[in-house]
């Protein structure tokens, strides 16, 4: 693929993941109401937060890394670093959310917070493949990671409405 097709297919992929992403808080707010959405949204703000911070800084580490020093080779002699900078930001996030579970979340206990730690997992674990990826100069899948993640989200919730689940947890797993 040519540098301005892998630049347009960004670009068009991260518009599409970012139609997707209202789409999806559309749907679930029209099936559950505003109140009973607002700890979805909640997390979804998180969701974009770990995206900043926990996604792109490892996705550009590892692309970086790759491109000037040794290869793969020197990212799998980094894995305990990395290891260690998820597992502190899952701890950080989760701990927090924990604490102020009630002020964030209203009352479902502990999945929230719970979701929080899945997000922040999550969200290192797609720093990881995404990066691996542009390090391949594999633009196109990682044009398509960027779209089947907000997706599979959007296929989560159509489920769920489709089983008339009213549950604001399951609209936050999915």
């Amino acid at each position: 693929m040519s540098r301005s097709r892998d630049t347009t297919a960004l670009a068009g992929a991260s518009l599409g993941a970012g139609v997707l992403a209202y789409v999806l808080f559309a749907l679930t707010t029209r099936v559950l109401g505003a109140e009973r959405a607002a700890p979805v949204s909640v997390l979804w703000t998180f969701w974009g937060l770990a995206g900043a911070a926990v996604t792109f800084p490892i996705q550009h580490w590892m692309t970086r890394e790759v491109a000037a020093a040794s290869g793969f080779a020197g990212l799998r002699a980094r894995v305990p670093v990395l290891a260690g900078f998820v597992g502190a930001a899952v701890l950080v996030a989760g701990a927090g959310a924990l604490l102020l579970r009630d002020q964030l979340f209203g009352d479902h206990g502990v999945a929230f917070a719970g979701l929080v730690v899945l997000v922040t997992g999550g969200s290192a674990l797609m720093g990881v493949l995404r990066g691996g990826l542009a390090a391949r100069g594999r633009y196109g899948a990682l044009a398509a990671s960027l779209i089947a993640e907000n997706g599979l989200r959007c296929v989560g919730v159509g489920v769920l409405m489709a089983l008339d689940v009213r549950e604001p947890v399951a609209y936050g797993a999915a």
